[in-house]
């Protein structure tokens, strides 16, 4: 083996032409990188990475897309192939699910993120359940999330009528809740928002006032300045709440975001917070959400097999790894990076530096990225492994909030940070790899002059620094699943057949 190398994974860092729009214009050390290493641009987006035309990338399809060497097709695409070609009556999880809805009440609620994001789920993907469980006579409740994040941040009125016009044309269709992803679908152990989530949709949750469609909770939350990531949880009139034996239908198809409510509903042992237990034994989930929770429910779309990850194939050449990340994006460089393995392979070393407890990242912009800088520089300089994982997550997870001071803040903290990180792997003999899983921070505002929170379609850099080999890139057009089979020529190790991708450069 050559080096030890450390692939930093720079969360939402894309990249585009630098002007007052994008924020890495004021990051003075990483513009001086770009003029003193080699470098080069991956595409992170559309079908680069297993998404359709035009979809931006995401954080999930970023890290298995890098860590697997290989584009594989995503789930947004898988659910929309079969929807698109006819193929749901074909899915034996589906149809089972049904029998087990019409044996017991022939009551099912409907959760997820209702928006055209695509990065957790899609509305269309929630319209076309909605249609098909009534067109099988079965009585729906409709629980929309709103999104605010991946999308504009007024984006919900677009579509919500689409809902609203469901429930007044079908004596099937009721209104059941509504509310922000804010609560819905954290992901930092705030239980406390997950609770509120949860007991709305038992109508167990105190409301001043009534609302007679999901467009009059919108409208109302608008009218004091609450955007649709921050609207609270709502009860529509005349919604009873969840009954005995209910059925449940989960639209997202990213995992991630939904482990904390579907815990609290199938979790018996449940503790982090106090709860009304709920009775069913018949919960669906569009894609695996945990070993843990999936043996409690059914999943309709399946695993693709993600054999001979990077992560896999270091660990059968004995090449011991750290793996590191905040709170945030853990399961990203873990479980996500393994392609959706969620037991450490040997040699495989975890550090979780927690996420800091503020209501939004915009609050505190360099979230962890010194704790998490100050432990990757302690292991470089330990020289007791040879491979490094880490991920930023505050560029991407402050880019959200749509507030440029802040998000300008998170990339000087960044720039900060990757300034001790390139003097310590040189001074150690590391090469240092800085890569990103997709754009966000380098467009601050959108073209009607409102904060920009979504990620981009933009390409992601890939810089080599400090590999004892001088290299030339070569002018094909590359992807993240370039990435993998980069490390591994950098190892001199041979890269699985099952990597499709191929390294981003040659020797000279």
């Amino acid at each position: 083996m050559d080096q030890s190398v450390f692939l930093c994974i720079l969360d939402g860092w894309g990249h585009r032409e630098f002007d007052e729009n994008n924020a890495l214009t004021y990051a003075p050390y990483w513009r001086q990188l770009l003029e003193e290493y080699p470098h080069t641009f991956l595409n992170a987006s559309e079908e680069f990475v297993g998404l359709p035309h035009g979809q931006m990338g995401n954080s999930e399809v970023g890290h298995m897309t890098i860590g697997l060497g290989r584009c594989i097709e995503q789930n947004l695409e898988r659910i929309n192939y079969c929807i698109q070609n006819d193929k749901i009556n074909e899915i034996a999880a589906l149809q089972n699910f049904i029998k087990k809805i019409k044996n017991t009440n022939n009551r099912c609620h409907i959760i997820g993120l209702f928006s055209d994001g695509g990065v957790h789920s899609h509305q269309d993907h929630f319209l076309f359940f909605s249609n098909y469980l009534l067109q099988n006579n079965i009585d729906v409740f409709l629980h929309p999330i709103l999104d605010g994040r991946d999308t504009s941040q007024k984006a919900a009125l677009q579509s919500i009528h689409l809902l609203d016009e469901l429930c007044q044309q079908s004596s099937q269709c009721s209104y059941g809740t509504i509310g922000g992803r804010y609560f819905a679908m954290d992901r930092d152990k705030r239980w406390e928002r997950t609770k509120k989530a949860y007991d709305s949709f038992l109508n167990i949750l105190p409301q001043k006032k009534n609302f007679e469609s999901f467009t009059s909770v919108i409208l109302d939350a608008y009218q004091n300045n609450i955007t649709d990531e921050f609207i609270e949880p709502s009860t529509i009139q005349h919604y009873q709440g969840i009954q005995e034996n209910d059925s449940f239908l989960f639209i997202n198809f990213r995992s991630d975001r939904m482990t904390q409510l579907l815990t609290m509903l199938t979790d018996k042992n449940f503790n982090e917070c106090a709860i009304k237990p709920v009775t069913s034994c018949n919960i669906a989930t569009m894609t695996n959400y945990s070993d843990e929770i999936s043996s409690h429910v059914t999943v309709l779309f399946n695993k693709i097999s993600t054999c001979n990850s990077l992560g896999s194939i270091l660990s059968k050449n004995n090449i011991s790894q750290f793996r590191i990340a905040e709170t945030e994006k853990y399961a990203h460089v873990t479980y996500f990076f393994n392609g959706g393995i969620e037991k450490p392979f040997e040699g495989e070393e975890r550090l979780l530096i927690p996420s800091p407890k503020v209501a939004t990242y915009d609050l505190m912009p360099e979230m962890s990225a010194e704790q998490i800088t100050n432990a990757i520089i302690d292991k470089i300089k330990s020289n007791n492994c040879k491979f490094i994982l880490s991920n930023y997550a505050n560029p991407d997870m402050v880019g959200h909030t749509g507030i440029k001071d802040s998000v300008i803040t998170s990339v000087l903290k960044i720039d900060e940070c990757l300034k001790r990180l390139v003097t310590n792997a040189i001074e150690n003999n590391w090469v240092m790899i800085i890569t990103a899983d997709h754009g966000n921070v380098e467009n601050l505002t959108e073209d009607n002059g409102q904060p920009h929170t979504a990620h981009t379609t933009n390409p992601v850099p890939f810089m080599v620094i400090n590999y004892r080999h001088p290299i030339d890139f070569h002018a094909l057009p590359k992807s993240l699943a370039d990435i993998a089979p980069s490390v591994l020529q950098m190892m001199n190790i041979s890269k699985p057949h099952e990597m499709s991708g191929t390294s981003v450069f040659q020797i000279k």
